[in-house]
């Protein structure tokens, strides 16, 4: 009990310390006066002095007790933070992530009175808390050993508050921004449309995006599958300026942004690194394939299994000791990447990709110029205002799917080509492709409920017309990958054939005999250098073209390795729905006679 001034409580702080450091745990009185001989002189009575006195003993008791009893629960702060507070003293807490059980890592400050003490720390370790109490000791004018066990009692506060946010975060969708009522009838309207696919390309017509349709639905069908356990992947494949930034802006515009992770690079361990489930039921996406070369096996491997896995080792700090740890991120997530070389990664890379394409005709370029007018005139900024809200309701009918099992009741009758390995791998591609239009359909469909002993699930039903879409999709998108040339090289070699036809015409020869130039290709094609050097190479590797003169210094020269139409192989195997329906039909009376 010293002086009420600066001095005093330095000197008060001083003696706690060493007090503390014997194991004795004191508090600093400060009496309504300058000293006790001025309290005396000014009538100040024992009684008056136990009241003083009094509380900070019954505090104190109650702490040892029962540290507990001597704090509140966190409060949330407008700004997202937490504030906990104990006796005279305030903890703020910043960067509680519900992520990452291993370590408590956040950033915490502490206020008492005027002063402050703030520092980022992990309160999982032992000499970060004991750092943390000391230098807060000094700064705020508290006894050190108050501040330990301030930090105990933060320990158990805020392993509570995140369990809760990780169960909010398990069970609950995030909803994002605030939906309305209003917001919510009009989402569900939205998704109980009987033309809701014809409505969802409409909508990216509204945005800039014209034509396209079936490349439009898969990629939209694509974001809607990180809500099922197998999701798609998409590798968008397309010429500089043919619109596949277009067409990724789009999907990324649809899907609520707390359900995005967009970024520009990723290095080779980004991934490996990251909360266990911050990637879970999201959409990555990735501007262009440079800057996921790094990481392009982790993101085949999450791609394949959902699911990545990494031992890593490390320095323990208590004891300078190595030792091992192992992070694990888990799925499900759709992965997004848009490139313009036809090889972008290795075949085993891509194979686990669904490659949209974008059309490049001249009457497509047509389109896109005329719709680029369109904007420029009223009508046109009119509509541009009405896309945010049609992006807000696609934000909110996406927060309203629920993540389903899909039963599909037709999977037996079901038939994929098997001429070709890698159609183990695509048939899974055509099933997601079938259970994401199910599950994008699931507010107009009944939702059932499955048991089996203490496991319990939600689910809804694949239909014929799933079947019937995904099967027009498929032969259109999954077809493109049976053809041995990617569709820019594709381009290229019918352009460099018509190109060789006309002048086979004109010089009264075979079209095989025509012998072009790279520059006449790139005059006649008006495809860039760096395309026609590519491709040409590719076409040469695989025997389309042949490669008449090659050497430095001198023209590079091509022809035709045949001019016979070449059988563009496309998916055929596939069960119709008239097919389907014989075949439910010709079960139903096996059923029927063997009763």
């Amino acid at each position: 009990m010293l002086d009420a001034d600066d001095a005093g409580r330095e000197a008060g702080i001083k003696f706690a310390v060493k007090l503390a450091e014997i194991g004795i745990e004191s508090r600093v009185v400060e009496l309504p006066a300058k000293d006790a001989s001025e309290f005396v002189s000014q009538g100040g009575t024992l009684d008056e002095l136990l009241e003083i006195i009094s509380p900070q003993r019954t505090q104190s008791s109650q702490s040892e007790e029962n540290p507990a009893t001597d704090h509140r629960s966190p409060a949330t702060l407008p700004d997202g933070s937490l504030m906990i507070a104990f006796d005279n003293r305030e903890y703020r807490v910043r960067g509680l992530s519900g992520f990452g059980l291993e370590k408590l890592k956040i950033n915490l400050r502490l206020n008492a009175g005027n002063n402050f003490h703030l520092d980022t720390l992990d309160l999982y370790q032992s000499r970060a808390r004991t750092n943390f109490a000391q230098t807060a000791a000094k700064m705020c004018r508290v006894n050190e050993s108050v501040i330990n066990a301030d930090l105990l009692v933060l320990i158990e506060s805020l392993e509570a508050e995140r369990l809760s946010m990780r169960k909010t975060s398990a069970n609950e969708p995030d909803q994002g921004a605030a939906m309305t009522e209003a917001d919510k009838q009009a989402a569900i309207a939205f998704l109980t449309d009987k033309n809701l696919c014809e409505k969802i390309v409409e909508d990216f017509r509204s945005i800039g995006l014209v034509g396209e349709r079936s490349t439009v639905l898969t990629a939209y069908l694509g974001a809607v599958s990180r809500k099922l356990q197998e999701p798609l992947a998409l590798l968008i494949v397309a010429r500089s300026g043919a619109g596949k930034s277009a067409l990724q802006d789009a999907i990324c515009n649809f899907v609520p942004p707390e359900e995005l992770v967009r970024v520009t690079r990723l290095t080779g361990q980004a991934l490996f690194y990251k909360d266990p489930y911050s990637l879970q039921r999201k959409m990555l996406v990735i501007a262009e394939d440079e800057g996921a070369m790094a990481a392009v096996y982790s993101l085949r491997t999450l791609a394949s299994d959902q699911r990545l896995s990494i031992a890593a080792t490390r320095t323990d700090p208590n004891t300078g000791k190595l030792s091992t740890e192992h992070y694990e991120v888990f799925g499900p997530v759709v992965i997004v990447i848009t490139t313009t070389s036809a090889e972008a990664f290795d075949e085993e890379t891509r194979s686990r990709f669904v490659q949209l394409s974008m059309n490049e005709s001249v009457e497509q370029t047509r389109a896109i110029l005329a719709t680029q007018r369109h904007q420029y005139s009223l009508p046109g900024v009119l509509e541009k205002a009405e896309s945010e809200e049609i992006k807000r309701l696609h934000h909110h009918a996406q927060r309203l799917l629920k993540p389903l099992a899909v039963v599909n009741p037709f999977v037996e009758y079901l038939t994929y080509p098997s001429e070709r390995l890698i159609h183990r791998r695509e048939q899974r591609k055509y099933l997601s492709l079938i259970n994401s239009i199910a599950l994008l359909h699931q507010y107009q469909r009944e939702i059932k409920t499955a048991r089996r002993g203490e496991i319990e699930i939600e689910y809804v039903e694949v239909e014929l017309s799933d079947i019937a879409l995904a099967n027009e999709l498929a032969e259109e998108i999954l077809g493109k990958a049976m053809d041995e040339l990617a569709p820019p090289v594709r381009g290229m070699f019918e352009a460099i054939r018509e190109a060789c036809r006309e002048k086979a015409n004109e010089l009264k020869i075979e079209s095989q005999d025509v012998q072009l130039t790279r520059r006449e290709i790139r005059e006649t094609t008006a495809w860039s250098d760096w395309q026609v050097r590519m491709y040409c190479q590719k076409l040469v590797e695989m025997e389309y073209l042949f490669a008449v003169q090659s050497l430095n210094g001198k023209p590079s020269v091509y022809q035709l390795a045949s001019d016979a139409e070449s059988e563009v192989q496309t998916l055929r195997g596939l069960t119709s729905i008239d097919e389907l329906k014989r075949k439910l039909t010709d079960a139903t009376k096996v059923k029927s006679a063997t009763r």
